[in-house]
């Protein structure tokens, strides 16, 4: 599951110095990079999981979105805490709240991969797709399509389509894979695909051309 990270750039010492003070004072989006600063070891603090963490919870006890995100992530990992999927999820949910799309679309594919101590719930992942989907999250309106299909639920075309038209090569190649093949605009979208990055689109459409090469050849 991403990250989503956003990595602050370089910091020098003075600037550090400026994001500590203040964050010392109680700003929380200098709380969010000094605990930014510690998570990638940039500025004067030095790599440290668990002061990162803590420098997170500080801005996310004000409701600063993004801290309560990476809260959500860390508890994932158990980067300076333990692994522990429900209070990931209670944080993403939190997040959701504020219209973070990125932390539903984590929510559901929690809910539909399931983990240590969160059973699978099909429910609850085809929920929090479709919030995120609606709000414009591709990756959301990508597997929600997968999970239609799957599920054997009508309407994953439009999701693909969706997000497809969006230039989502994943959803491109799926709806490749979703388009009969008599249809002339299933070629479109591999072509597409395979020109966004998809690896799996550009493999098909260099073995297609080889055998229409081959074909031609006699």
């Amino acid at each position: 599951m991403p990250d989503f990270s956003e990595d602050i750039p370089e910091v020098d010492d003075s600037t550090y110095k400026k994001y500590k003070q203040q964050a010392n004072e109680g700003d929380p989006q200098a709380q969010y990079l000094i605990a930014q600063c510690y998570r990638e070891g940039k500025g004067m603090a030095s790599a440290n999981l668990q002061k990162a963490y803590e420098w997170h919870q500080k801005a996310a006890d004000k409701g600063y979105v993004m801290s309560i995100r990476k809260l959500a992530y860390f508890n994932l990992k158990g980067w300076g805490t333990g692994v522990n999927l429900t209070k990931a999820i209670e944080l993403w949910t939190e997040a959701a709240a504020q219209g973070e799309t990125s932390s539903a679309f984590n929510i559901a594919v929690t809910y539909e991969r399931g983990g240590a101590d969160i059973p699978v719930s099909t429910e609850k992942a085809l929920y929090w797709y479709q919030w995120a989907a609606a709000r414009g999250h591709m990756a959301a309106m990508n597997n929600l399509g997968l999970l239609l299909s799957k599920l054997h639920i009508s309407g994953s075309r439009e999701y693909y389509v969706e997000a497809a038209s969006r230039g989502l090569h994943v959803a491109q190649y799926n709806l490749y894979r979703a388009t009969d093949s008599k249809n002339r605009s299933r070629l479109k979208w591999l072509k597409n695909a395979a020109d966004n990055g998809n690896r799996v689109a550009l493999s098909d459409l260099q073995r297609m051309r080889l055998s229409e090469k081959n074909a031609a050849a006699g």
